[in-house]
């Protein structure tokens, strides 16, 4: 039988288990070790181990070892490259393989000394260094970066004297998403066609019975007939006196079963009857019955977008920056190199266009807006138009101007900006903003304007709140 050591005679610790023998009690340890923990393990047994100190376990034949866990710097590999901390002082004895290493020199930093804490004023860069497109104060640099960096901190645009007063044409506010002005009558659409006849504001709702309209032209001498393109791709037709509305085929005869149509454009009063197509692979197709038959059109290039109406005819092209320019009614076209900020805007996700004449708008929601007096030989951007959703050319008081909506998702509220184009100045000269319901979720880009068209004396607008149209205010004019 083991005998327990006389304390004045031994000084081990109290929680020391072995005895003279070598031989644990199992009474002191109860059930640590199984009987299947004695002896040496099988070839196929795993040892136990901590995944996160790497300290061999003691042998089970040293009694005399106390269970005591060993010191940080015996463990292998596991303190290599730190030091142990300032207030151990238990380590005499202890052997360190290398040195410790020596402390790195201070460093600046915008965070400070992360061992004292953040600083309480942070350094900043740009107190020495120049601002994005400094160096290019008219925005028609050819750098990578160019004015598409040095327009997102600019001014909002100004406030114009004169004001524009917004009045909603449908009283249901029906959301619309087409929209077609200019000579001739006024035509929304939704699912359904909104027809103003000229001089008058009057809505007349004409069934199309169709999913979301996405662009509209009119076609015929009376301009009485509207072509309408579908989310869904169909092609239809819907003449303002007819019974019904009818399903147009000719496109697939000519281009397969990817002949979606994405954006309609009026070729111009010279051909009345005829009407351009881009499909959504960006080839262009054109009729002159009235969408009967189509055909592609031999040497127009690939498309990303198409100006709504002609003369001249305005692609912007799809794998280059270029713009395709066509003054015959879209049936041979011309190429021009793209340069300074409107290649940065025919980058854009989503680039848009408008012209009339020789003016012209091109605009994207991140990358800006640029105008051009001349087709497309020279560009101004347009600053502080960030968000724009919309754009129309016209001629107001015997001058070519641009319109812009800008829209803010924040307030739910597009502002609608007037462009001189020869200085690409604009002026802000009306607000619109969305109707309300109890469910906010219900109000989603209620405020924000899809699409602008001018008729030579007002400009209308078609969004998400339905048609409204701004006329100059008499009594800020």
């Amino acid at each position: 039988m083991p005998t327990v050591a006389d304390p004045a005679e031994e000084s081990t610790p109290e929680d020391e288990r072995g005895d003279e023998d070598g031989e644990l009690d199992d009474a002191q340890i109860g059930e640590i070790l199984s009987p299947a923990d004695e002896g040496e393990p099988d070839d196929g047994d795993e040892l136990p181990t901590d995944p996160y100190v790497g300290i061999e376990p003691l042998p089970e034949d040293s009694p005399d070892e106390p269970d005591v866990p060993a010191e940080p710097a015996e463990a292998e590999g596991l303190l290599d490259d730190a030091e142990l901390p300032s207030d151990t002082d238990d380590s005499e004895g202890i052997e360190a393989d290398h040195e410790p290493p020596e402390e790195p020199e201070p460093s600046e930093s915008l965070m400070g000394d992360v061992g004292e804490g953040f600083d309480d004023e942070p350094a900043t860069l740009d107190e020495d260094l120049p601002g994005l497109g400094a160096d290019e104060p008219d925005g028609s640099g050819d750098s990578d970066l160019g004015s598409l960096t040095s327009h997102g901190a600019e001014e909002p645009i100004p406030r114009a004297n004169d004001a524009y007063r917004a009045s909603f044409v449908l009283p249901a506010r029906e959301p619309s998403s087409a929209l077609r002005a200019g000579s001739g009558p006024i035509v929304a659409a939704s699912s359904d066609l909104f027809w103003i006849d000229e001089g008058t504001e009057t809505p007349v709702r004409i069934g199309l019975d169709a999913t979301r309209v996405s662009s509209l032209a009119l076609v015929g001498e009376a301009r009485d007939v509207a072509l309408c393109a579908t989310a869904f791709g169909r092609l239809l037709r819907r003449a303002r006196l007819g019974s019904e509305a009818e399903r147009l085929l000719g496109l697939r005869h000519v281009a397969g079963t990817r002949a979606d149509p994405v954006d309609l454009c009026e070729v111009g009063p010279r051909s009345p009857r005829s009407v351009l197509v881009r499909l959504r692979t960006g080839k262009i197709a054109r009729s002159d019955d009235e969408g009967t038959t189509f055909e592609l059109v031999p040497g127009a290039p690939d498309a990303l977008a198409i100006s709504p109406t002609g003369d001249p005819v305005l692609l912007l092209c799809s794998g280059a920056p270029r713009l395709a320019l066509s003054f015959d009614g879209g049936r041979s076209f011309t190429m021009r190199d793209l340069v300074g900020p409107a290649r940065e805007v025919a980058a854009g996700d989503a680039p848009m266009l408008a012209a009339a004449g020789s003016a012209l708008v091109l605009g994207e929601a991140l990358a800006g807006v640029v105008v051009s007096t001349d087709q497309g030989a020279t560009f101004r951007r347009v600053r502080g138009a960030a968000g724009a959703s919309a754009c129309a050319v016209g001629v107001l008081d015997g001058t070519p101007v641009g319109w812009l909506s800008l829209y803010g998702e924040a307030a739910d509220e597009s502002l609608v900006a007037r462009v001189d184009l020869a200085t690409g100045h604009a002026e802000v000269v009306a607000t619109l903003s969305g109707p309300t319901s109890p469910d906010p979720d219900l109000d989603a880009e209620l405020g924000k304007i899809e699409r602008l068209a001018w008729d030579g004396d007002r400009l209308w607008a078609a969004g998400g709140f339905g048609v409204a149209v701004f006329r100059r205010d008499s009594l800020g004019h």
